[in-house]
């Protein structure tokens, strides 16, 4: 299965310079789930212990800045289930770190 790598239009349209982290969680089950994957400060910090599928809940990032966030959904149907999409993620992760490169 051939994958391909867009980024969703939001993060053209938005100004990521003040963003200060990335959280991973399940939609519809967020607070059991919640995982800081992402900080200005540190960079990425992995994956470890994050729900990676579900039938029903849908794996999401949030990207928090000063006072909003922005919740973005990160998963593909495999097999009846939602499964994160890690590679959606990291090309994210790319794309911000080099928005706010100084």
């Amino acid at each position: 299965m051939s994958t391909t790598r867009v980024l969703p239009d939001v993060l053209k349209e938005i100004n990521l310079y003040g963003i200060i982290r990335l959280d991973y969680s399940m939609e519809g089950n967020w607070n059991d789930n919640l995982k800081v994957i992402w900080t200005r400060e540190d960079g990425f910090l992995g994956y470890k212990g994050i729900t990676e599928s579900h039938e029903t809940y849908n794996p999401c990032l949030e990207l928090y800045f000063d006072g909003y966030f922005l919740g973005i959904k990160c998963f593909k149907r495999i097999e009846n289930k939602n499964v994160v999409n890690k590679e959606m993620i990291e090309l994210i992760i790319k794309y911000i770190e080099l928005a706010i490169a100084d």
